[in-house]
């Protein structure tokens, strides 16, 4: 949450303001194409130090490793934010303002909608033909796409589908394929079934978890604009009590602290 925070500010605060109706700039700050990137900068090399501290402590032999780093994280990045921004808030740029407020509109939205349910479907299908999956596994993916698809066809015929939400799922389904169908993905998963097997079978492990924070940087900065754009300023208010709802889902999703 705090880092998500840090990524914002540093965007919100670069950002140059520009006139659009005048030709002359405003000379404080900087080009959005240097300010945004510097806060993806930002969360990356927060995350990276996360990982590089992370793997030296498991070597030395910290189970528990990656929750404590993150733990000191969580008390640390705060402080930090708040040397960045001493002020209540900062006022975000127009164009990551409007992406907390724009939707697709519904013409396009809904076909989309129905062609995503029915490739889900198809797919899910396909792997039980294939014999990848049982019937008995699918079933319940079914119900979920038949679950989602109510809420979001009444949601795209009133107002459209709103752009946060796009950009959402197509996280989760960037994430989806790179866990599941990469060498990374299966390496992540063995070496949380069993790090000791996957150290023997070959996987480098810190490699491996180093490019899971790397990936956790890119959600850092992403969950930034995101906040950013749903409250159209930068505020300490930015990731509060995230990193205690990621928290939740892990563990209620069965993952092992």
């Amino acid at each position: 949450g705090a880092v998500a925070f840090i990524a914002s500010i540093l965007g919100a605060l670069l950002i140059e303001r520009v006139d659009i109706t005048s030709s002359v700039a405003a000379t404080e700050g900087v080009s959005p194409f240097v300010a945004l990137p510097i806060g993806f900068a930002a969360a990356i090399l927060i995350a990276l130090i996360n990982g590089e501290v992370i793997t030296r402590l498991s070597r030395s032999g910290f189970k528990t490793a990656s929750f404590i780093v993150t733990l000191a994280g969580f008390l640390a990045y705060p402080a930090l934010a708040i040397l960045v921004l001493p002020n209540a808030a900062a006022p975000a740029p127009p164009y990551i303002g409007s992406l907390g407020r724009d939707a697709v509109p519904p013409i396009v939205a809904t076909p989309l909608i129905l062609l995503a349910a029915a490739a889900g479907i198809f797919s899910l299908v396909r792997s039980v033909r294939s014999g990848r999956r049982s019937r008995g596994a699918v079933v319940p993916a079914i119900f979920v796409i038949g679950a989602l698809l109510i809420p979001l066809l009444l949601l795209s015929t009133s107002r459209g589908i709103p752009l946060m939400l796009v950009v959402c799922g197509a996280t989760v389904g960037v994430l989806e394929v790179v866990t599941q169908m990469s060498v990374f993905g299966r390496h992540a998963y063995a070496i949380g079934g069993n790090r000791l097997d996957s150290r023997l079978a070959g996987v480098n492990i810190a490699r491996t978890i180093k490019t899971g924070f790397l990936i956790m940087g890119f959600a850092y900065f992403l969950g930034g604009v995101l906040y950013l754009a749903r409250l159209d300023a930068a505020s300490p208010l930015i990731g509060r009590g995230l990193e205690l709802r990621s928290i939740a889902a892990a563990a209620i999703g069965g993952v092992s602290l």
